[in-house]
């Protein structure tokens, strides 16, 4: 059975966020486009060639379509499995047909009615649910969360948590703070608030069950995807095993002459290298060097041009001065070269 079927009214008298009939009915057979958009965005509660019974109207799914559009931008591209797993959470809430199993109405207002679309309500005086507690298990929010967390958000070197955790950020996210962010009215995507209640149990005091839909691992493949996560969105993906090299084969191996191939590569280098450095200096010794003997000799100093004088002015008052207050510009040089790598403590490595 449901708590809720379709869209009602507007809350406060708003266009904004529309409230959901009040409903302890059992779920209702899906029409042809009902169908249609559940295999689009709820593809969990559809199996072939059974029938399809709803909790939800065809507004309250093109509402989520609507919604779903920031977070399945964000997701589904980089990890299609968190996609996947994400969804079931509202898919769930909104149109499964065991929605009052794991979902309790807690306000219910009564206002007056608007043409939806569908069905005109005008001028009738409707009951709304404004406030829901959902039911969940912490395995359930745990491993949605798991599987989305590391899901990078390339824009702002981040993960999707710096946008989907609120003010929490990804720094300080966790599955409680997660799903207490998404069911909250202030996040400006939530119809009405939904306050989470998480549990090891199986059900409540009250007859109440804790829902726990199965939650793919980032790394496997969701049905209708060719491919789960990749390694930089999900760090269950990076535990290839390593190369395996032949151990028959190794640089041990090389061999030349029946030597150790390194060991006489290395020491052609080192005798052509000494050769080239004795004749080198050999050819410099013996070169004939002038010698001057006197002021005349040498002949007039050669004037260049004015920004060879500047520079050589420079560089001969800097040299003066680090030889005369070399503490100082120890110092100063150290404390200039801290300042610029001061920053690669902020630095952040995002890997696709």
């Amino acid at each position: 059975t449901c708590g809720w079927d379709q869209d009602y009214g507007p809350d406060g008298g708003n266009q904004v966020h529309f409230l959901n009939c009040h409903y302890t009915g059992p779920a209702k057979p899906a029409t042809d486009d009902q169908i249609e958009l559940i295999k689009e965005l709820c593809p969990h509660l559809y199996t072939e060639g059974e029938e399809l019974n709803l909790c939800c109207s065809i507004r309250q799914l093109t509402d989520l379509q609507t919604n779903f559009g920031t977070p399945k931008a964000l997701i589904e591209a980089y990890c299609p499995t968190c996609w996947y797993n994400f969804r079931k959470n509202f898919c769930d809430m909104t149109c499964s047909d065991q929605q009052n199993k794991f979902v309790r109405a807690d306000h219910v207002v009564e206002g007056p009615g608007f043409d939806n679309g569908f069905v005109n309500y005008t001028g009738q005086n409707v009951a709304m649910v404004k406030d829901v507690t959902y039911f969940v298990t912490e395995e359930f929010a745990t491993d949605l969360y798991e599987s989305c967390k590391d899901v990078q958000f390339p824009a702002v070197s981040d993960t999707i948590m710096y946008m989907l955790c609120g003010a929490w950020g990804s720094q300080y996210c966790n599955p409680h703070r997660w799903f207490n962010f998404l069911g909250s009215v202030d996040n400006g995507y939530a119809p009405f608030q939904i306050d989470y209640q998480f549990s090891t149990s199986n059900a409540t005091d009250d007859g109440y069950e804790y829902h726990s839909p199965e939650v793919i691992s980032c790394q496997d493949t969701a049905p209708g995807y060719s491919s789960g996560c990749g390694c930089g969105n999900c760090p269950a993906a990076c535990t290839g095993a390593p190369p395996v090299f032949d151990s028959d084969q190794s640089i041990d191996d090389f061999k030349i002459a029946g030597y150790d191939g390194m060991a006489v590569v290395m020491a052609m280098v080192f005798a052509v290298g000494s050769v080239l450095f004795i004749g080198f200096s050999i050819v410099c010794s013996t070169a004939a060097i002038p010698v001057f003997t006197n002021q005349a000799a040498i002949g007039p100093r050669i004037r260049t041009n004015k920004i060879n004088d500047t520079i050589e002015q420079f560089f001969t008052w800097w040299g003066e001065f680090a030889a005369k207050h070399p503490v100082l510009v120890l110092v100063s040089s150290l404390a200039l070269a801290f300042g610029l790598c001061f920053g690669v403590l902020n630095l952040k490595v995002v890997t696709d």
